[in-house]
């Protein structure tokens, strides 16, 4: 019992220690933001400064690797902004039909028209017969509640599981 009353107020003395200085970073930090100078608490408890060792030697800058950061950060967001606005399975899609001239129609029946996948994830049959992919079937419902059948212009009103 006494062991662990022990290791509860040492528990307690290391969180009210922890909030302490975490009271004591956020003053500095407003400090800081303030007169310029000591940017972390350690350097304030020790007075240390960045100090040039002589104060009259030019100094030249290349701000090469800063701008390619900032050309790269720049990019990175665009695209985060970008990405989920692109639908791939419609850019796939348009590329095996356009560019390949890969036809639903010629399709092998163990393959996905829309995604061409094989084997099937999830494989489900239309009310014509035609059997593809859950996922991709559902959201070519959703976008295009009239959809037609791939294979055979069909329009799709209902689907069930297919268990092979």
């Amino acid at each position: 019992r006494a062991d662990e009353d022990w290791k509860q107020n040492v528990v307690v003395v290391l969180r009210t220690f922890s909030s302490v200085i975490k009271v004591f970073n956020y003053i500095n930090f407003v400090v800081f933001m303030f007169t310029g100078r000591f940017t972390t608490l350690v350097e304030r408890l020790l007075h240390m400064r960045l100090v040039y060792a002589q104060q009259n030697i030019p100094r030249f800058h290349s701000f090469e690797f800063l701008n390619r950061e900032l050309v790269w950060q720049g990019f990175t967001e665009f695209m985060t902004f970008l990405m989920p606005l692109i639908s791939f399975d419609k850019i796939r899609r348009f590329f095996n039909q356009k560019i390949l001239r890969k036809s639903p129609r010629s399709l092998p029946e163990t393959t996905c028209a829309f995604c061409a996948a094989s084997p099937m994830t999830l494989p489900h049959l239309t009310n014509c017969g035609h059997s593809y992919c859950y996922y991709c079937v559902k959201v070519a419902l959703m976008q295009k509640p009239d959809l037609e059948c791939p294979r055979c212009s069909t329009r799709v009103t209902s689907l069930t599981r297919n268990d092979p």
